[in-house]
Parts: C-alpha cells; structure tokens; sequence
C-alpha cells in the first residue's frame, strides 16, 4: 500500500514538473480558458509574491505525561512560477508540497505528506494528494462512554484488595507489579499489567482529491477517494518492556496479562456496553464491527460507519484482540461561490 502511494507520488511530482517545464520553453501569455476577474489576486499581493521554488518551515516541540518529549518539525516547498506564468495571478502557487514528522521518547511516530496542484497541466482541474501516518504504541484505552468516567480502580497487588485510585501514577506504578496468572484464561504463570490500559495502534490514511472549476472559477465541481487503514493489537501475552515485583525490583521475561480492550471485547467487564450492544460482532453479526473502529477511535468521522468495508480479520479471543481493517470512503461535492461585497473589502479602509 505504501509503495502504491509512492509510485503515485513520483508519477504526480514528475508529470508536474514536466508540465513547469513546458511553461518555461514556450511562453503563454494568454490564459488558456476564462477566469472570472474577482478570482484575481490583488496588485498589493501580487508585490510581494516570490517567483520560483522556495522552503520554509517550523519546529515543533512537545511533552505529555504519556508520550513523554517529543520533537519534530514541518515543511512546505513551494513552486510559484514565474511572472510570465498566465495563472501567475490567479493562484497562490503551481504547486505546493507539505510534511510532518514527529517522534517522542515512548515511540510514538506521527507523519504526513501533503500536494496540491491547482491548475495542473494549464486545465481548469486542482489534484490534491495526503497521506497521513501514525503509530502509537501506548494508546490509552479505558473503554467507552461513561464507563471512561469512573474512577480507577484495580486490585492493590501488596495486599489483594481492590483498590480506588485518585491519580494515575499510583495506579500505573501498581499495574506493572507482576502477578500469579490465570491460566485459566490464556495467561501465562507469572504476568504484568503494565499495558492493561494500552494498546498498539497503526493509522494510514491516504486520499486524493480531483477539483474542476466552473463558471470562471466561481464554481467547484469535487471528486476523491480515500483510503483509511487501522490496525490494533492488544499486549496480551506479550512481552512486557517493564515489570517490578512488590518490592519496585525490576523483573525480566514477564509477559502481560489480559487487558481491558480484550475483557471489554469478551464482555466481562463491569458495565460493558459492548455486550449490551454487541459491538464485537460475536457469533454472525459482523456487521456491528465497524462500530468498533469509532469506539478506539473517537475522533474519527461517523460517517465512516457507512463507507465499504475493505477487510476484516480477528483471532480467537483466547490470543487477546487483534482488528485489522481498511476503508473506503467517495467523496462528492458540488460548490459555487458568489460575492455579495459591492466592492473589495481592502478598498472600505
């Protein structure tokens, strides 16, 4: 899929500069097709508008409790033309490509890549291209709703008894304490719950969006795709990377117990909604799993749950949770724009 999104990049970046490159051999000074005079750019802007290519970018530098410190940056590339250019004056620029990157100490990776040609190949179509990537392998997952409102609590390793909580690090200090497993249940002889809480997610999203203008560019007519793919494991007999005994001594080779995502998807959880509205798909109702994908990932768009399902493949319950799944989603939008100012903004100063 990566690779895919990489050949389509090169193949864009390539014809676009073939297309500049045409520009500069034979000079058009006429615009190929009308361009509605209110689409024009300002004299004022028009000044200090730079021709050619030209970078710019900025740091970024941040720290949270969870991650830890993180740093990274993002940077725009720009390609303005030249002035001889007949949509010189008509567009910001003939093409712009963005990205971000950004690590923290916990191993989270964000990234993304961003292009926009307006007017590619002297048409009257705009191609944007995005790819956005992210891997976190501590996603914080304490259920759902109002489930996620209640207070911590979990069984006080020192002494057996289970225990409320009134702040995170005493909680996660006594998760990573190693415990007998159960057996029972799939667990090994001697575990952690260092990740109960956790999980390891993987995001790509990839679109692309195809833009014609109309009526002198006072109309849009929209068409893309886009590609969302989203893998979750659990830390469920894995190996955890920190395990203390009751004593705070370190303790290596233990693997992690069941974790919350894997006992909510079980139904054995206090209050779990997932068994009152099947959300795990148990038995043939797998039509219920893309719920699953906004109840991870809240911030998603609902209305991914009407996009066409991809691909979906889980493993037994007894292995922990594991979801991995693609999407697709159409995009069509239609937008006209009209002036309702008699005269320019700038010119009532």
């Amino acid at each position: 899929m990566k690779k895919l999104f990489t050949i389509l990049i090169g193949g864009v970046i390539s014809l676009n500069a073939y297309a500049q490159a045409s520009d500069t051999v034979q000079v058009k000074k006429e615009l190929p097709f009308f361009i509605h005079p209110s689409k024009r750019m300002s004299d004022d802007e028009l000044i200090y508008k730079k021709e050619g290519y030209f970078v710019t970018g900025l740091p970024e530098i941040e720290n949270n409790p969870i991650n830890g410190f993180g740093i990274g940056g993002n940077f725009y590339l720009y390609n303005n033309s030249t002035k001889e250019d007949p949509f010189f004056a008509y567009t910001p620029y003939r093409a712009r490509y963005t990205g971000f990157f950004k690590v923290f100490q916990s191993g989270k990776w964000q990234g993304a890549i961003n292009m926009d040609f307006p007017y590619i190949f002297d048409s009257e179509w705009r191609v944007r291209i995005d790819g956005v990537f992210e891997n976190d392998p501590n996603f914080q997952y304490f259920g759902f709703g109002t489930n996620t409102m209640r207070p911590l609590r979990f069984i006080d390793k020192a002494t057996g008894v289970d225990k409320e909580y009134n702040r995170f690090d005493p909680y996660f200090n006594n998760l990573a304490i190693v415990r007998q497993g159960n057996t029972a249940i799939g667990e090994a002889a001697l575990v952690t719950d260092r990740h109960y809480n956790e999980l390891d997610y993987t995001e790509n999203l990839y679109n692309i969006l195809g833009e014609r203008t109309f009526a002198g560019g006072r109309g849009r007519f929209m068409f893309g795709y886009e590609l969302l793919y989203i893998k979750i494991r659990d830390y469920f007999n894995r190996e955890a990377e920190e395990a203390l005994d009751v004593n705070g001594n370190e303790v290596s080779g233990v693997v992690n117990g069941r974790t919350r995502l894997t006992e909510d998807y079980l139904g054995v959880s206090p209050g779990n909604p997932w068994q009152k509205y099947n959300i795990a798909g148990k038995g043939e109702e797998k039509e219920f799993l893309p719920l699953l994908l906004c109840t991870i990932r809240e911030t998603l768009n609902p209305t991914l749950l009407q996009v066409f399902l991809w691909n979906i493949r889980m493993n037994t319950p007894a292995l922990g949770f594991f979801l991995n799944l693609a999407l697709i989603k159409t995009l069509f939008k239609v937008r006209s724009f009209r002036n309702y100012f008699p005269v320019k903004l700038n010119e009532w100063y």
